[in-house]
């Protein structure tokens, strides 16, 4: 009963918040959950959302003992989707909150390319101070440059022929651009470990069947990706065995690591031989021997 209840003042908390962003904006989805990642705050503690007015971008609200924390981020630079890694993050204030949602949506390119950027998209030129003396300069116009003395890019200089929108407008085809790189990038990295596995099989006599078992499932992000496990032929003696084993180590290790990779997105790695089919039932895929 006491967890029902809780359950059910919290929910309660976040439909008033939430009722007071509605009043500006429209809800177009909105997710309850009970935490982050593997960490559990309470029942009804999370509320995840969009709005229309806002395309792509994504917004959250965590209930805490001293209020809550709203918070949001561009779809494509969600890192870590929590209060401290976000571009938006205001502790007990709906208004400062909705207020930068409002100039979001009437100029999102703008204010993504801040994020982008680390906040250097809505200034022209001004120092950043650090503390214990320490300082740099951020903004659109800043020219950071090499310092002979130090042999640090420290050195910095105001140009004001940069515009606020050459600024964003360069910025954002470089993200893109990079964006279209990366996905070329990655799949032909996936490629690239796909013809290996389906390869592997033939090219050493006591490999019966490879599976391949993919660890980016379920919301999950590893490095290696793939886990190899290699079904053997049972008639084979252990010397032998340990033989082609070092072998295919090697080759698995030299391939994964190779200078025709692009990228660290589809790593792979050997796990083990195993002499039953029935232990590569969790495998995603199998290759069998010609």
């Amino acid at each position: 009963m006491k967890k029902r209840l809780i359950k059910k003042h919290n929910k309660s908390r976040l439909e008033n918040i939430l009722t007071k962003v509605s009043e500006k904006f429209t809800i177009t989805k909105k997710t309850f959950g009970n935490g982050y990642f593997i960490f559990s705050f309470g029942q009804n503690t999370v509320c995840h959302f969009t709005l229309k007015q806002t395309p792509l971008w994504k917004y959250g609200i965590w209930l805490t003992k001293k209020g809550y924390q709203i918070f949001g981020e561009h779809e494509w630079l969600i890192d870590k989707f929590k209060p401290s890694r976000t571009y938006l993050s205001f502790e007990n204030d709906i208004n400062l909150f909705l207020d930068k949602v409002k100039a979001i949506s009437e100029n999102s390119k703008l204010y993504f390319v801040d994020s982008l950027t680390d906040d250097n998209a809505l200034v022209a030129y001004e120092k950043a101070e650090w503390g214990d003396g320490d300082f740099s300069y951020k903004g659109y116009q800043c020219i950071r440059e090499f310092n002979e003395e130090t042999e640090l890019y420290n050195q910095f200089r105001r140009d004001e022929s940069i515009t606020q929108e050459d600024y964003v407008e360069r910025k954002w085809n470089e993200f893109i651009e990079m964006e279209r790189q990366t996905k070329e990038n990655h799949e032909f990295d996936r490629l690239f470990a796909f013809n290996f596995f389906s390869e592997l099989p033939n090219m050493f006599s006591c490999i019966k069947v490879v599976g391949v078992r993919d660890e980016n499932k379920n919301g999950l992000k590893c490095s290696p990706r793939y886990n190899i496990k290699v079904l053997v032929d049972q008639n084979i003696s252990p010397e032998e065995l340990d033989k082609q084993y070092e072998e295919l180590g090697n080759m698995v290790h030299n391939k994964n690591y190779s200078k025709e990779r692009k990228s660290y997105e589809h790593q792979f790695s050997l796990i083990g031989c195993y002499d039953h089919i029935k232990d590569l039932r969790d495998c995603n895929y199998k290759y069998y021997k010609d």
